[in-house]
């Protein structure tokens, strides 16, 4: 971790030498309030860059690569994972069956995560882009651009000719 960084973590699913051996990639001037559960597995990789700001109840589930740019901020009871439970066996309980492994979930930079939204595995949320409260994005969101709903669909794209942001 760097120095000045300011990170606010209540731990619930994972030891702490466990979490700061994987998540060494913590920018400056980072925030991460009351009660985020933050669950990594000891080969995944999750990364929070400098300026970013998360608010109270994150869950984080990384089983892989999860990476978090620059200057974005994270509504409250916000969920983000690189894995789902495998389903596959149906004798066998979803609890018992192992995680997916191998997905990869980024947050480019200034990102606006609204509250209660989920951020599934798999996809990358371009620069400078909102996704409204209570969405659930299950595909790539381009860079500039609005996105809403169950699964989470755009609805305005920055034009940089008119300098304005434009409903589709």
């Amino acid at each position: 971790m760097k120095k000045k960084s300011y990170i606010k973590i209540s731990f619930t699913s994972t030891s702490l030498p466990i979490l700061l051996r994987n998540i060494d990639k913590i920018g400056t001037n980072v925030y991460i309030g009351n009660n985020a559960r933050i669950g990594i597995s000891r080969s995944a990789t999750l990364i929070i860059k400098d300026g970013t700001q998360i608010n109270d109840n994150l869950e984080i589930s990384c089983n892989s690569f999860i990476e978090i740019g620059e200057n974005v901020l994270i509504g409250r009871n916000v969920f983000i994972g690189d894995n789902i439970h495998n389903y596959e066996r149906i004798y066998q309980p979803i609890i018992k069956q192992q995680l997916s492994m191998g997905g990869k979930t980024i947050i480019e930079d200034d990102c606006w995560i609204g509250t209660g939204s989920c951020v599934l595995k798999d996809v990358v949320i371009g620069k400078h882009s909102i996704v409204g409260a209570n969405s659930v994005v299950t595909k790539d969101i381009p860079p500039y651009s609005v996105s809403v709903g169950i699964p989470a669909k755009v609805v305005k794209k920055y034009d940089f000719e008119k300098e304005r942001w434009i409903k589709i």
